[in-house]
């Protein structure tokens, strides 16, 4: 089918991008590893499907298959396949199942999200950024390589250049987007002062008073000031001692 596409349109097989979800992503592999001559532009693989396939590339979708394959994974270990498997590799939320706002999942819903997220990032003003890591849990430790300006468009709009595993958070529910939104290094280790734990005090007291003035907004300003209150007696008695 390719071959006769190929022909009517005069393309040449640089210009093709090949998606497919789940068995179809490999589907788009083998498309890509029997072309006799040239090689497809791009293949984006959403999930390929873990079941039946090992890590022997014949048949299955890997990098050998396109110019640049870029890999979606979302139940990773599960209904898909997990192990890196393109030239530039996304885990969003882990990359495993259960992705977040899929609640009890027997591993369609997270299956599918890579679809979903992939859709999304087609006209997503803000983006699905993601961060170059070595590990899911270094991510949410915030220990990456490089800052925020290294941060590379997940889905259609994603840098060919770009090689390796890259990382990211969604939100539960539509829109997935979250923008250049990660994790930032917290404290390995407990304050060894008074005057460090003080002033630890004083920026998580900022951070909850942020969180109770949105608060305040969901369920009247009066409960809101008098947890306000309360919280800071607390903390100012703590501090004394």
């Amino acid at each position: 089918m390719l071959t006769t596409i190929e022909r009517t349109t005069g393309y040449d097989w640089c210009m093709f991008h090949l998606v497919g979800h789940s068995l179809g992503a490999h589907v788009c592999g083998i498309a890509g590893e029997n072309i006799a001559h040239g090689k497809i532009g791009r293949i984006t693989g959403l999930d390929p499907a873990l079941p039946l396939f090992s890590s022997n590339i014949t048949g299955r979708l890997d990098s050998t298959d396109a110019t640049f394959v870029d890999i979606i994974h979302t139940c990773g270990g599960y209904l898909g396949y997990y192990q890196p498997c393109g030239h530039v590799d996304f885990y969003p939320n882990g990359g495993t199942f259960i992705q977040p706002g899929c609640g009890w999942d027997i591993g369609t819903c997270s299956h599918t999200r890579s679809y979903m997220f992939f859709t999304e990032s087609i006209r997503t003003k803000i983006g699905f950024y993601a961060r170059q890591c070595n590990s899911w849990s270094d991510y949410k430790k915030g220990h990456c390589k490089g800052s925020v300006e290294d941060m590379i468009l997940m889905g259609e709009h994603v840098n060919t250049s770009a090689r390796g595993k890259y990382y990211l958070m969604t939100a539960s529910s539509k829109p997935y987007a979250l923008g250049r939104y990660f994790p930032q290094p917290k404290h390995d280790t407990f304050p060894s002062s008074r005057g460090q734990l003080r002033g630890h005090l004083r920026t998580y007291r900022k951070y909850v008073n942020s969180v109770l003035i949105k608060e305040a907004k969901r369920i009247g300003y009066k409960m809101a000031l008098l947890s306000n209150t309360v919280y800071s007696w607390f903390w100012q008695a703590r501090a004394q001692e």
